[in-house]
């Protein structure tokens, strides 16, 4: 159930509620509400999302239709977390060719079941119980000409849980080209490094690096339908 306000001045909200359909009210249901203002060269955008014991089992029609929730994830010891919370609030401003954004995340996993998050990390600490990451990042995309643009990032991510901590940052950069309104090529390049002895891992690649640094890149084509 989703509730989306008119737009004032550039101003608009949304909320949104999904049922648990558990026979418990509280059990894997979800709700998130934000907001996104929009004029000229400025844009800005918040939001908030909570989900309850999404990976409830037996209950695959509630709001979150699996019961392994984030079991795929690179970071296993997030599978089956009772509670997330995800929020976030970022903006863009456009200079001429140059868009230049600012973003900063949150997520804290409660309770997950699958242990620590720095098992096997030395110098961080004990690590058991909710898990809390916090993110920033600064960006900027450059439209050289209107089939070519650029763009670089930053991202600095510190993690916590318990008594246990560690940061990872994260380069990226890409550049894409228009053959068509719909088709365009791209290559995109990734680096992470990390602290604390905790291993990298992009999230694009399937294994996590064995050492605190990791590098990727990514090339192809892509055609909308």
């Amino acid at each position: 159930m989703k509730y989306t306000t008119l737009s004032y001045a550039g101003l608009q909200a949304e909320a949104m509620y999904a049922f648990s359909n558990s026979g418990n009210f509280a059990v894997n249901r979800a709700y998130s509400f934000g907001a996104g203002y929009v004029n000229g060269p400025i844009s800005l955008g918040a939001a908030y999302v909570r989900l309850a014991n999404p990976a409830f089992k037996g209950d695959t029609v509630g709001a979150i239709p699996s019961d392994n929730f984030y079991s795929a994830s690179t970071m296993p010891a997030l599978a089956s977390a009772e509670t997330v919370q995800q929020w976030g609030a970022g903006g863009t401003y456009a200079i001429g060719a140059a868009t230049i954004g600012l973003l900063y995340t949150g997520a804290l996993f409660g309770n997950p079941s699958r242990g620590s998050l720095f098992s096997g990390a030395t110098g961080s600490g004990g690590g058991t119980g909710s898990v809390r990451f916090e993110n920033g990042e600064a960006s900027l995309r450059y439209k050289f000409t209107p089939a070519l643009q650029a763009a670089i990032g930053e991202t600095y991510t510190h993690a916590t849980q318990g008594s246990g901590s560690g940061n990872y940052w994260q380069t990226s950069a890409g550049v894409q080209y228009f053959l068509s309104k719909r088709t365009d090529i791209y290559l995109n390049g990734f680096y992470q490094k990390t602290s604390q002895h905790l291993h990298a891992w992009i999230e694009a690649i399937g294994a996590p690096s064995t050492t605190e640094t990791q590098v990727a890149a990514v090339v192809g084509i892509r055609h909308k339908f």
